[in-house]
């Protein structure tokens, strides 16, 4: 702790004591509390010496003593009854205080990660942790917030968010969704640019980390926002569909053609569009040989599987509903995958297990997930672990390192560029398969998460335009 931040915190004391302490300085001086562990330890002992020159009051009035000796000072009567004064209007103001004066020490809940990677951050980060006000710094990933206003915030990365405190968040770069329920109006996000206020609404900010004067851009999904510009103090109302880039000194509407900022399974960011199979029509299904769909069957999974015993053999399916992709010049388009533990059977006899990504050609893509079993799936040839390349057309492959269970796979190839590039009827389905046997023995069964599961992302295509 530096002597200029002893002085301030010292200045900040003294003015929330005798009552001139303003909004913009309590939220300063809360945020040097929660941020800073000697300057928390320095505040405590500030209050702490208040009280006890309470005491010392009181003894003072059964003593005709005209000096006291406090913590090693000598204080006289009159002093000393003015920092009892002092004292008195901090207890009741301690007492009385508005939530930003508060000692509370959470602010919301890291309810979901999705692939996170932290750094520099002052709370923990850990599902299900308490937020305390301070720094959250993501460097790789999404994650959830609930605020204990109500307020629900996504946040991806890379993006460096302070939270002040249920009501209200500092975003420095990076990119926020805030879905706003009734007890959470008038939420309100700052940026070095701009702040918004909710009055009602889901809407997205987002700020670039690197490119100096890019501004802050707000687009409302549903509702009401009020932009305040920083500099002038004015203030623009932005309703439903429409975005805005906020800068200083000025607020540039923007056309928002595809209102993409919806929820995860669709998120529009500059030149990329990421589409999951949670969107429209989209679904995934683990198609079983003996079509036994309980046995083993894991519902947050998409299940893979080549046996020596067929009847246990699985393939999996995605299904995008590409109705919603904008309609611009693509520069490049790749799957994601993201495996993740099953639990079932082992690895200690596979080897580097090979696997396969087909696409499904327009004319036998638009599967049922009512109906789709394993002799009638795309790809399927009757009564038979043979593949049918008719019907298909190979995108990649990859393997992996023995024991290896938990990972992200990246499919990109210029035959998926083309397929997306060629579509005819706006839906795009794949089939992942693996290709290496069992052996000997029953060994394990791969895992990709679909959209139901908890913690991991599910598939999803990400598109990169001109």
């Amino acid at each position: 702790m530096t002597n200029k931040e002893r002085y301030i915190v010292t200045n900040l004391f003294e003015k929330q004591i005798d009552g001139s302490l303003s909004q913009k300085e309590a939220e300063q001086l809360q945020y040097l509390i929660f941020n800073n562990s000697q300057i928390k330890q320095f505040y405590l002992d500030l209050s702490i010496q208040h009280v006890a020159i309470q005491e010392h009051t009181i003894l003072l009035k059964k003593t005709k003593h005209s000096t006291i000796k406090v913590q090693g000072w000598t204080l006289s009567n009159t002093v000393t009854k003015s920092f009892a004064a002092a004292c008195l209007i901090f207890s009741f103001s301690m007492w009385y205080a508005p939530d930003f004066l508060s000692l509370k020490n959470s602010v919301g809940t890291l309810t979901e990660t999705h692939h996170c990677l932290w750094e520099g951050s002052s709370s923990p980060t850990f599902k299900g942790c308490d937020l305390s006000p301070g720094d959250l710094k993501l460097s790789m990933g999404i994650a959830e917030i609930t605020m204990d206003s109500g307020v629900k915030l996504t946040l991806e990365a890379p993006a460096h968010l302070i939270l002040l405190d249920s009501m209200n968040v500092d975003l420095q770069y990076g990119h926020l969704i805030a879905e706003v329920p009734d007890s959470g109006k008038g939420f309100s996000v700052v940026s070095p640019d701009a702040k918004f206020i909710d009055h009602g609404t889901v809407f997205s900010v987002s700020r670039h980390k690197s490119i100096q004067g890019s501004g802050s851009q707000i687009s409302v999904i549903d509702g009401e926002v009020e932009v305040i510009d920083l500099s002038k103090n004015d203030d623009i109302r932005l309703f439903t569909g429409e975005s805005g880039i906020a800068q200083t000194h000025q607020f540039t509407p923007i056309k928002n053609e595809e209102n993409t900022f919806v929820n995860i399974s669709t998120f529009h960011k500059e030149n990329q569009y990421h589409l999951s199979t949670s969107h429209g029509k989209g679904f995934t299904m683990t198609v079983v040989r003996d079509d036994d769909h309980e046995f083993h069957y894991k519902k947050d999974l998409i299940l893979l599987k080549k046996s020596r015993i067929k009847t246990l053999n699985r393939r999996g399916y995605l299904f995008f509903d590409l109705s919603t992709v904008p309609d611009r010049d693509l520069y490049s388009v790749r799957l994601r995958l993201n495996m993740t533990p099953t639990g079932l059977g082992t690895t200690t006899t596979m080897h580097r297990p090979k696997f396969s990504v087909y696409a499904i050609i327009d004319d036998h893509d638009e599967l049922n997930p009512e109906s789709l079993r394993w002799n009638n799936a795309p790809g399927t040839i009757l009564n038979s672990d043979a593949f049918d390349l008719k019907k298909t057309v190979k995108i990649g492959d990859f393997s992996l390192s023995k024991g290896e269970v938990e990972r992200s796979i990246d499919i990109q190839s210029d035959k998926l560029k083309d397929l997306i590039e060629t579509d005819t009827n706006k839906i795009l389905s794949f089939v992942v398969i693996r290709e290496t046997n069992d052996g000997p023995y029953d060994n394990i069964v791969h895992g990709f998460a679909n959209d139901h599961h908890e913690s991991v992302t599910g598939p999803k295509l990400i598109f990169k335009f001109q």
